[in-house]
């Protein structure tokens, strides 16, 4: 697991390092969703 060094003194910075970060790593990733089934289309959240 790779280590990041991210400096907290500017959270705005901070916050767009991390999101630049996890974005990557999901993008890396290549999740392929799967198609929900017909019965999925009737539940309510």
């Amino acid at each position: 697991a790779p280590w990041y060094v991210i400096p907290a003194n500017r959270k705005w910075f901070r916050n767009w390092a991390i999101s630049k970060i996890i974005t990557n790593t999901l993008i890396q990733m290549k999740i392929n969703h799967s198609k929900s089934s017909p019965h999925h289309k009737n539940i309510k959240i």
